[in-house]
């Protein structure tokens, strides 16, 4: 009984590899396409930029320009510093 368990388990296990090996094709097929990554990473930025922006009208305290100035100044610099330590 238990070395049908273990078979009936391990077929599962194949099944499932090969499952999550023709799930990743797409992924593989996007991530060769520089087009389509970009229009994905641009769309991904741009809805993200929004989202941002429609939070930060919410938010009386920091809704003023200069704020958001000093606020994107300091995430451009948090950022490029994260670059620099990546690369």
């Amino acid at each position: 009984m238990n070395n049908q368990q273990k078979t009936i388990t391990e077929e599962t296990a194949k099944r499932l590899s090969e499952t999550l090996q023709l799930a990743k094709k797409p992924v593989y097929h996007i991530r060769n396409s520089q087009i389509a990554a970009g229009v994905t990473g641009s769309i991904g930025l741009i809805i993200f930029a929004l989202g941002v922006e429609n939070l930060m009208t919410n938010v009386l305290k920091i809704s003023s320009p200069y704020v958001e100035i000093m606020l994107g100044l300091i995430l451009l610099s948090i950022s490029g510093l994260f670059l620099k330590k990546l690369l």
